[in-house]
């Protein structure tokens, strides 16, 4: 078993190597710098709405934080974004982007709110063993042998989250029912109550059952099967990579939900080949999520789409 195991490992190292250089850390530190939130509000929140659950650091608190507290955090955040760009420390760096993130966010959850921001939230701590900030950098870290097996990890977190999400799905969607819809119960209330009403939203209400049921397993098959792609070689895991880019594209089109935050995590492996050709790019393309407008998102996801069927093709 042990065998096994550490040539399944490996495999997976393998499958999702990638050279992390210090144009993908600029990018990164001007993305947290840019997506860089102020929640001081939640300091002036009256603590009847403060009701964290049990398994959150928060709960070691009886109320809000000081709006100060946020306040601080925001501009720190915001500095170790800065220090990251230039390559101060960049290991310590991100690991006090991670430290922040997570405290900002059990905080944020404490209200009821939740969102989709974990696997950009681990970012920090999976760069943190790599060698971004071991060249061009103001005060260079030491190079470590960390980087592939660290990147590894994440991919296996990043089909892993999908996986829980398809098992949830999975156990109410798939009913062979033609008069009930996962996905269109998602965008009914989306639709009527958000205002989620752009780009094709307007579509889905002509879509057959069929077409609807289709949709529901198909999103469970694609969100179950990460990890075979990932195991499988290292051509099907930019293929599933791909198909990432494409549920969030058609996500983005139908159910105006467009998961902006997880570019940067697919961008680990599509992005690092054109920033090393076009360095532009790592500046124009932070820039772009200061736009919150979901035809942007679309357009993004559709050109990491291509940019996902290039690197497939790349590794024929």
């Amino acid at each position: 078993m042990p065998i096994a195991s550490d040539n399944i490992g490996k495999r997976v190292v393998a499958n999702a190597a990638v050279s992390l250089s210090s144009p993908f850390r600029v990018f990164f530190g001007l993305l947290l710098i840019v997506m860089a939130k102020d929640y001081s509000f939640l300091g002036e929140l009256p603590s009847t709405l403060f009701r964290p659950h049990l398994f959150i650091l928060s709960n070691l608190l009886d109320a809000w934080p000081s709006a100060a507290f946020f306040k601080g955090s925001f501009y720190l955040k915001i500095l170790l974004g800065l220090f990251v760009v230039l390559g101060v420390h960049t290991r310590f760096a991100l690991l006090g982007v991670g430290v922040v993130g997570i405290l900002q966010n059990t905080f944020i959850y404490s209200f009821g709110k939740i969102d989709h921001s974990i696997l950009f939230d681990l970012l920090p701590f999976v760069l943190f063993f790599s060698n971004l900030g071991s060249q061009h950098a103001v005060l260079p870290d030491k190079k470590w042998h960390f980087e592939k097996e660290a990147v590894g990890a994440f991919a296996f977190i990043v089909v892993y989250g999908f996986f829980t999400a398809g098992i949830g799905k999975a156990l109410v969607w798939l009913d062979f029912d033609l008069h009930t819809s996962g996905f269109l119960s998602w965008f009914l209330s989306g639709y009527y109550s958000l205002g989620r009403d752009e780009l094709l939203a307007e579509w889905v209400l002509k879509f057959p059952p069929l077409i609807l049921e289709i949709m529901d397993y198909a999103a469970v098959f694609f969100e179950l099967s990460g990890v075979f792609f990932l195991f499988w070689s290292r051509k099907m895991w930019f293929f599933y990579l791909t198909l990432i880019c494409v549920f969030h594209f058609m996500n983005a089109l139908f159910l105006n939900i467009g998961f902006a935050i997880h570019i940067p995590v697919v961008g680990i492996w599509l992005f690092i080949p054109y920033f090393e050709k076009f360095k532009w790019l790592v500046i124009t393309i932070p820039l772009f999520f200061l736009l919150d407008n979901i035809l942007f998102v679309a357009l993004s996801w559709l050109l990491m789409s291509i940019l996902g069927v290039i690197s497939v093709k790349n590794e024929c």
